[in-house]
């Protein structure tokens, strides 16, 4: 990681914690950076989280958070843009950029159906027989990113040999702000399992 910090034009660091988190690699990993030059970005991956990176960035606040705007909305075409945006602003690239596209925090995934936060349209899966017991399947939306949802998609199937209809939901996570309060999102605890429950109760 090291070695590569030093040869790199544009280093991005996303936390999951603080620095802490990666050991004692984080300290010399941004001197790697600053010595090389390298335009630095370091943010944590919720946004919620209230202490602050900007310390080590090298680049202003704006451009930072542009930068996690396409990897916090994810999928290939944000990734494709981001590579675009940081080429442009430090390695002479001219490929222009667009701003990153929004995906829903949270919602219902129905294979081959636009993703969305409003009413799913869940008769359209392979899987939705009328009359049956709905059963939720909830997991995380980075999947749905990465485009691995086969997980999820293998167990809607094996709900459906047993006669019951899956209702699968994607969220950004399952966490409580320091306030207790339940928010949609990444502000708190997401609301995808609760939405999930009132559908499989109808």
């Amino acid at each position: 990681m090291l070695a590569a910090a030093r040869q790199a034009g544009v280093v991005v660091i996303r936390l999951l914690a603080g620095p802490e988190s990666l050991g004692g690699v984080f300290a010399p990993l941004v001197a790697a950076c600053r010595a090389a030059r390298a335009a630095l970005i370091v943010r944590r991956a919720y946004p919620m989280e209230r202490e602050s990176l900007a310390e080590y960035c090298t680049v202003d606040a704006a451009e930072a958070e542009q930068a996690l705007a396409y990897f916090l909305h994810g999928g290939p075409g944000n990734a494709e843009q981001a590579l675009r945006f940081l080429a442009d602003r430090h390695l002479g690239g001219a490929f222009g950029w667009r701003t990153p596209e929004p995906m829903p925090w949270e919602g219902f995934y129905v294979p081959g159906q636009p993703l969305a936060a409003g009413r799913p349209a869940l008769e359209l899966a392979p899987w939705w027989r009328d009359g049956r017991p709905a059963v939720g399947v909830l997991f995380y939306r980075n999947l749905v990113q990465m485009g691995e949802t086969a997980l999820a998609e293998a167990l809607a199937e094996a709900l459906d040999r047993h006669g019951c209809n899956a209702v699968p939901v994607y969220a950004y996570g399952l966490r409580e702000d320091s306030n207790g309060r339940d928010n949609a999102g990444p502000c708190g605890r997401c609301s995808a399992a609760m939405t999930a429950a009132r559908w499989c109760r109808r």
